[in-house]
This record gives structure tokens, C-alpha cells and sequence, in this order.
């Protein structure tokens, strides 16, 4: 009797669990749609307005600062709040966060702020699934479903479940899979990536053409690849170490928060404009229509892109450095690629992943993207130019409070 009381009780918390999990994917996917949609919307509609509301920047910022300052109630630190919270059972999140991660975001996107969206989708889903925890009143319910919301997150708004469940199982311990997460990963990042459906979301997918002889695995090609990873690599450390120095630089510089955006905002805005034309301002479809539909891709499209992204971020702009660096990683991959005799858009595929996989500290996560959006017929390509880079970036990472377990 006692044995069928305690299956019993199992199985009612596994269906519990399975029932939160699903809840949590339910609205992050809701939220992250909306957030998603209106992003594009607001972006379409700054694209054929520059002139006006890029000068913008500036104001926008104030407003931003203000906000946060006013009543953010730490909601500022973004993702490593998120971190926080996960390792530290005295840390919580605010469900204020969600409001104005995503305002914050749209106001920046408004003037042009060169930031991305899926880091604040992962924020919203960790947020929400914190909160659904919380209710429950069990704090290590509560850390689960931070990892099975930043699934549904990034599940909710790209649409991609399966990398969706392996960066949030292994981005707070790189090196390291928190498996008692895993079927509530699985269960949010699939229901988000369902219901984001249904909110007109589509998965962005750019296949490859068959790359014929030119994807063959010799040792010459194997050597071209290793050297491209160890460019992605260092590439996806620039970033990761710009970042980490100029927010260090500009509180020293300008200490004053408010001065600090407006007169970054300021500069920005006057360069956003100059460098054709907002080319490089909020998700920079510019940039990825001309490297997938046969545009003028620029040399310099990748460390511009990069810098513009860094200093938004720096300045106090609120948005997510995951876009940024996939649209990083493609624009040096398609032009990297032909000095080694590689296909462009193989370059741009092999970069979209390896890049942000360096930037992240993640290995499962850039794979699995990279297969989602570009097709899974060159997976041990993009395993291998990942793996590559992800060993060699010694452990650092654009998230401060993101750990790491021992790799050798």
C-alpha cells in the first residue's frame, strides 16, 4: 500500500509539473509573439521613416533610463538578474521585468538602437516561469521553470524547440546540462513555439543549396573550416570583451546615467544615419536581406554591426545580443568564406552559429540552431566549426554570472 501511495504521489507531481511547464510555455509564447510581431512592425515602420525618428535616439534613451530608474526595481539587469535568481535562493525576479524589458525594447528599436530581441524573449519566459513557481510557493520549482521559460522564450519567438531547450539547459553552467529541467524545457519550448504559431510567427528558415564537391571532408577543406572557427571564435570574444569594457568605461566616463544615453544616444544617432542610411540600426534586415536574397554585402558589415551593437548596449539601451551576433556572425562568415575558396552562404551559415556560440559560451545551442535555420544536411559541418570554436574560447562569455564547469 504504501509503494502505490508513492507512485501515486509521483505521478501526480510529474502531471503537475507537466501542467506548469505547459502554462509557462503557453504565455511565454504569447507574450514573445506579440513582442516579436511588434518589433518587426516597429521596425518596418522606422526603416521607411529614418529621417524622423532615428534623431530620436536620444530622447528615447532618457525615457528608457527613466523608466528603469523610476520603477525598475533591479529589473535593469536583464539577464543576469536571471542568473541571479537561478544560483541564488535570495534573489528574485520582478514580473515587472516583462512590461519593461518589452517596452524598453520597442522604444530603443523606434530610434534605431542596434539591439536585438531574443535575449529579452529568454528574460520574458524566465520571468514568467519564475512567477508560475512562485505561486506554487516551492523555490525549486521556481528555478526549474526559470529554465523552462527561457526555452519557451526563445522557442516563442524564433520557433526553434530544439535549440530553444539546449541553450537554456546549458547556458547557466557552461560545460554542464541541468537534466532536472529537461521535460519541462521540452514541454514549455514546444507548447511556445506552438501557440507563437498560431500568433502568425514563422520559423526562419534559409536552406542551403547543394554545396556538391565544395562541402567534401578532406584534409585540406578540414583545415580551411578549423581556421574560419578560430576567426568566429575570435570574433564572438571581441564581442564578448568589447562589451564587458565599455560598460566598465562609460560609468567611469559618464557616471551620470542620463548623460550617458543621451550623448552616446546622440553620437549614435548621427552615425546610425551616415552609415547608409540605418543600415545598422535595430535588427538590420539590411544586412540580412542582402547576405539571403543577393545584396551588397560590405566588408566591414560585421565589426560595424558589432560595434553599433556594443555601445547601444553600454550606453544603457535596453534590447538582446543574440540577434546581433547571429547577423554578425553571417555578415564576417560571407565575406570570410571566399578567401579560403568556400561558398559565401556557407560561410554565413558556419558564422551565424559559431559566433554566437563563442559570444554565449554554448556548444548544443549553436548547432542546433544553425541545423533549424539552414537545414540539417550539413550538420557535421556546423558541429565541427562550433565545437572548434566553443573549446577555444577560453571559457569567457557576454553573461558575468554565467558559470563554468571544468571541460578536460
Amino acid at each position: 500500500m504504501r509503494t502505490f501511495h508513492i507512485w501515486w504521489y509521483r505521478i501526480l507531481s510529474a502531471l503537475k509539473i507537466g501542467a506548469l511547464s505547459c502554462a509557462v510555455g503557453v504565455c511565454s509564447g504569447a507574450v514573445c509573439a506579440v513582442f516579436g510581431r511588434g518589433l518587426l512592425l516597429i521596425n518596418n515602420f522606422r526603416d521607411a521613416h529614418q529621417i524622423f525618428l532615428i534623431p530620436l535616439l536620444p530622447l528615447l534613451g532618457l525615457c528608457i533610463v527613466f523608466v528603469y530608474d523610476k520603477w525598475g526595481g533591479g529589473a535593469e539587469e536583464g539577464m543576469n538578474l536571471v542568473f541571479a535568481a537561478e544560483f541564488d535562493d535570495g534573489r528574485t525576479i520582478p514580473f515587472r521585468m516583462v512590461p519593461l524589458a518589452v517596452g524598453a525594447t520597442w522604444l530603443g528599436h523606434v530610434g534605431g538602437a542596434s539591439v536585438g530581441r531574443e535575449g529579452v524573449a529568454c528574460q520574458i519566459g524566465a520571468v514568467i516561469g519564475y512567477t508560475v513557481g512562485k505561486l506554487v510557493k516551492n523555490k525549486r520549482l521556481a528555478q526549474t521553470f526559470i529554465i523552462a521559460g527561457m526555452a519557451g522564450g526563445f522557442a516563442g519567438l524564433f520557433r526553434t524547440p530544439v535549440a530553444a531547450v539546449c541553450f537554456a539547459l546549458e547556458v547557466m553552467i557552461t560545460g554542464r546540462l541541468f537534466y532536472y529541467a529537461l521535460v519541462p524545457a521540452i514541454i514549455a519550448a514546444g507548447s511556445a513555439s506552438a501557440v507563437s504559431g498560431l500568433f502568425g510567427v514563422t520559423h526562419e528558415y534559409s536552406p542551403l543549396s547543394d554545396m556538391g564537391g565544395a562541402a567534401a571532408f578532406t584534409l585540406p577543406f578540414i583545415a580551411k573550416l578549423t581556421v574560419l572557427a578560430l576567426l568566429f571564435c575570435a570574433a564572438g570574444q571581441l564581442f564578448a570583451h568589447l562589451l564587458k569594457y565599455c560598460h566598465e568605461r562609460f560609468q567611469v566616463w559618464l557616471p551620470n546615467k542620463y548623460k550617458r544615453v543621451f550623448i552616446v544616444g546622440a553620437v549614435l544617432s548621427a552615425l546610425l544615419f551616415v552609415a547608409h542610411r540605418g543600415r545598422y540600426a535595430g535588427l538590420s534586415f539590411q544586412i540580412t536581406d542582402a547576405i539571403f536574397a543577393g545584396g551588397n554585402v560590405f566588408a566591414y558589415d560585421w565589426i560595424l554591426k558589432l560595434l553599433f551593437t556594443v555601445v547601444c548596449l553600454s550606453a544603457g539601451f535596453q534590447g538582446g545580443e543574440l540577434t546581433p551576433l547571429f547577423i554578425i556572425g553571417s555578415a564576417f562568415g560571407y565575406v570570410a568564406a571566399p578567401l579560403f575558396g568556400l561558398p559565401p552562404l556557407l560561410g554565413a551559415a558556419l558564422g551565424h552559429g559559431a559566433v554566437f556560440g563563442s559570444a554565449t559560451n554554448t556548444l548544443l545551442a549553436p548547432i542546433a540552431i544553425t541545423g533549424a535555420v539552414f537545414g540539417f544536411q550539413y550538420m557535421p559541418l556546423f558541429t565541427f566549426v562550433c565545437a572548434v570554436a566553443f573549446y577555444c574560447n577560453g571559457n569567457h562569455s557576454i553573461y558575468r554570472l554565467q558559470r563554468a564547469a571544468t571541460r578536460w
